[in-house]
């Protein structure tokens, strides 16, 4: 039986599953209650997790620094002489990744798109660094916004 070995809630969710479909059903565990040992803040720490903690905590501010500073530097970065059309210009920018990147990630996975998604964002903050203007700036910018 589909149910053996699974607690209260997942029998009543199974068994309701059953009568309805007349087969067997696999069953999204990940929002039932758990009953096993709670997890705390040094599990994070452990041998297993440190990899993982260590990874997270500097990839998720890196991708804050290079989204959110980018769009809220866009008045200051000049784009363009007018700082609404800059503005529309960084976030338009945006519009081709959403489409583009869950596409890569079927093809190439999560990590490989991570990490081409922090060199090219910024290696591209580099060079449109040393040139503070022209088209290069410009192309540099919007190319980084857009990993």
């Amino acid at each position: 039986m589909l149910t053996s070995g699974l607690n209260d809630a997942e029998d009543i969710l199974a068994d309701d599953y059953e009568d309805d479909q007349g087969s067997q059903v696999t069953i999204n565990t990940m929002f039932l209650p758990y009953g096993g040992e709670e997890y705390g803040l040094k599990d994070l720490f452990n041998k297993t997790c440190l990899q993982f903690t260590l990874s997270l905590f500097i990839i998720w501010p890196a991708f804050g620094l290079l989204f959110f500073g980018l769009t809220l530097a866009s008045g200051k970065i000049n784009v363009t002489s007018d700082h609404h059309i800059s503005f529309i210009l960084m976030c338009l920018i945006e519009i081709p990744a959403c489409f583009l990147f869950p596409l890569l990630m079927d093809i190439w996975g999560r990590k490989p798109l991570i990490t081409i998604s922090l060199l090219i964002p910024g290696i591209s903050c580099i060079i449109g660094a040393f040139y503070q203007s022209g088209w290069l700036f410009t192309v540099m910018i919007l190319i980084a916004k857009m990993g």
